[in-house]
């Protein structure tokens, strides 16, 4: 009985053992999971841009569109006034359902709003598992240590039972860590994304519900006075406008970021009644994300290779220089960020020709060159290219996450043109 008992101890020591080197590797990978998580979450809460009152007014003046026989339309419309990321996917996928009869647009749109919920839950998961994963591999980063460290014990082994205890208490702050981050990031886009379907909810009731009567239709939205910041000019009825529109001779503008060279340049897109104007607001090489990684990569690499010459550097030294660095990155993109929204404000109340003056990189397309316009999807942005009728490809740069409710000036400038990847 004793030696079944051995042989099973050993079979567990041994087991056990074995799992320390895989579960300390998922732990790094959970920290470095949390570490991007949360580097997401920060770049969607710098970005969420959320205006109830214009998206009901949208939403009003689409349903609008859909009683008067134009469901392109009232998508058009209501993709001008979307809010956030999936509020506003929401509303671009919302032309596949607005051409079919009453029937089978409400089971499409129902089965889009479930398909959204079901892509809300997904994203959610993510950092879930982490708030569950982190503190259970972290625990097993703590017990599993324990037997060699008792055993050094036993040994009088001082050594071994400090370097797994080192090892124990480290899994479990690491572990503990990743299950904090992934807690906090789910419990704010948990209430993020209720809010999100709840407008996605909104804007398909207030589009689609049924009236008793189409003259109760029409008595509902005559008591719809349009705000003053959003006053249409006299322009061609194709053109949807800004909703800081000043000059009555610009129908719309997005604002762009594009690497030229090393050199992180900021565009806006000016769409007139005939042509696009791509003016430059704001450019530095300092600007660029490849400057400052090039600058940490030096600093570590000179740090590495003075442990040739035995000149240690203190890591917490490391650490500093490599936050300053990035912190002066952060700091200088803001800036040329504010400078390059100040200089597309000025250019607002210019006539497009001195628009098209301004600056020696400005240039312009007509509408009647222009063969599409490819918009291809990342997951933070929108890259934008112009085809035109000589085969040639214009770079337009990357839509900010903040001028992603903008993509719908496209699709009413140009329609039929856009194609999306």
């Amino acid at each position: 009985m004793t030696e079944v008992f051995t042989i099973l101890q050993s079979a567990i020591y041994e087991i056990s053992t074995f799992m320390l080197y895989p579960v300390m590797v998922i732990l790094l990978g959970l920290v470095t999971w949390s570490i991007i998580e949360l580097g997401g979450f920060v770049f969607e809460f710098r970005f969420r841009d959320r205006d109830l009152k214009r998206m009901e007014h949208g939403a009003l003046m689409a349903r609008k569109s859909l009683w008067g026989g134009d469901p392109i339309g009232a998508v058009r419309v209501m993709a001008e006034n979307g809010s956030n990321y999936f509020v506003h996917n929401f509303i671009k996928n919302l032309q596949n359902c607005v051409g079919n009869s009453s029937e089978l647009r409400a089971v499409k749109v129902e089965k889009l709003i479930q398909d959204y919920e079901t892509a809300m839950q997904r994203r959610l998961e993510k950092t879930r598992f982490l708030t569950r994963a982190g503190p259970m591999f972290g625990l097993m980063g703590t017990l599993i240590p324990m037997g060699p460290a008792l055993m050094g014990l036993i040994r009088g082994d001082v050594e071994a039972l400090a370097n797994n205890l080192v090892i124990a208490f480290g899994t479990t702050v690491v572990g503990l860590m990743a299950g904090v981050t992934g807690f906090m990031v789910s419990m704010v886009r948990s209430r993020w994304y209720r809010q999100d379907m709840s407008d996605i909810q909104y804007i398909s009731e207030v589009m689609f519900s049924d009236f008793t009567s189409e003259s109760g239709m029409d008595a509902s939205l005559s008591d719809l006075s349009e705000p003053a910041s959003y006053a249409t000019p006299n322009i061609p009825s194709n053109i949807p406008l800004s909703s800081d529109e000043r000059n009555p001779k610009i129908g719309g503008i997005i604002r762009t970021v594009a690497m030229r060279l090393g050199e992180s340049v900021y565009y806006t897109l000016f769409f007139t009644p005939t042509r696009l104007i791509v003016a430059k607001t704001a450019g530095s090489l300092f600007a660029s994300p490849l400057i400052f990684m090039s600058l940490v990569i030096s600093v570590d690499a000179l740090a590495i290779g003075a442990r040739v010459f035995e000149i240690a550097i203190p890591f917490s030294y490391l650490v500093l220089i490599n936050s300053v660095i990035c912190a002066a990155l952060i700091a200088v993109i803001r800036v040329s960020r504010v400078h390059a929204g100040k200089k597309s404000d000025q250019l607002m109340h210019l006539h497009p020709d001195e628009i098209l003056t301004s600056d020696a990189a400005n240039r312009e397309i007509s509408y009647q060159d222009i063969v599409c316009i490819e918009v291809t999807r990342r997951w933070y942005n929108r890259a934008v290219k112009v085809l035109t009728k000589n085969d040639q490809w214009i770079d337009l740069g990357c839509i900010e996450r903040s001028q992603l409710n903008s993509i719908g000036i496209i699709n009413a400038t140009l329609p039929g043109r856009i194609i999306e990847r």
